[in-house]
This record gives C-alpha cells, sequence and structure tokens, in this order.
C-alpha cells in the first residue's frame, strides 16, 4: 500500500508538472500568434510596453 502511495503522488506531480507546462507554452503560443497579428499595424516596442 505504501508503495502504491508513493507511485500515484509521483503520477500526480508529473501530471501536475505537465499540465503547467502545457498551459504555459499555451498562453505563450497565444501572445505569439497576436505579435504576429499585430506586428504589421502596432510597433513592436508600443506592445512590449502595453504589456508591461
Amino acid at each position: 500500500m505504501g508503495d502504491r502511495g508513493s507511485g500515484v503522488t509521483r503520477k500526480r506531480i508529473y501530471l501536475d508538472c505537465f499540465l503547467r507546462a502545457r498551459t504555459v507554452v499555451a498562453i505563450y503560443l497565444s501572445i505569439y500568434l497576436c505579435i504576429l497579428a499585430l506586428g504589421s499595424s502596432i510597433e513592436l516596442e508600443g506592445l512590449f510596453l502595453f504589456f508591461a
């Protein structure tokens, strides 16, 4: 029972890390796509100031 419990905890930690990484990648990808879409009409410097 103890070994199984530690295994479940380890899997839970891996799953949590995977979900966090996927969320971060999705956020960066959306920001990158927004920059690509708006880059032609808005200066990047102004865009960075907007995010900051």
